[in-house]
């Protein structure tokens, strides 16, 4: 039984062990193989990236709805929409911000969106949800990131999907 005490916290919600959950599921149910349909990828063979996002709330809003936790997507700002925002009872919030991986030089300018956008919204922790379309080890290091900016976790968490 999972009483999310690591998720939800005094001081907030904890977006990283809620991704290691959400990647533990979609090992456990081999649902990362779920988009193999023609109508779910790109000209270049990748999935979309509105698939990720949609599957994503999906599965947060079931696991968190009964734990006071409100998962809202797109949720809009002046200059864009964050794409999930975690709000718990006391008004904090955390924001996920879902990605397709293609290179480094995308993943830099995700990662100032997702800085601008969690400082605007005041945002305790903010992660970036990296689809990535491998599953090796060396090359999902490389790609991890946890830093402090702003008195702001960030997070860059890549999810293996093949």
């Amino acid at each position: 039984m999972d009483t999310f005490e690591d998720v939800i916290t005094k001081e907030g919600i904890k977006v990283k062990p809620i991704i290691e959950r959400f990647k533990r599921y979609l090992e456990r149910t081999k649902t990362k193989e779920i988009y193999k349909g023609i109508e779910a990828r790109r000209r270049d063979g990748r999935i979309y990236e509105h698939i990720y996002h949609f599957y994503l709330y999906t599965w947060l809003f079931e696991v968190l709805k009964d734990y006071g936790i409100r998962v809202i997507p797109e949720f809009p700002l002046g200059n864009g929409r964050i794409d999930i925002v975690l709000k718990d009872k006391k008004e904090n919030i955390s924001i996920i911000e879902v990605k397709s991986f293609t290179n480094m030089i995308k993943l830099r300018r995700g990662e100032e969106q997702l800085e601008s956008y969690a400082k605007k919204v005041r945002a305790k922790e903010s992660l970036m949800a990296l689809f990535v379309g491998f599953d090796e080890e060396k090359y999902l290091k490389t790609l991890t990131e946890e830093y402090e900016k702003d008195s702001i976790k960030f997070y860059i968490e890549p999810i293996p999907i093949k």
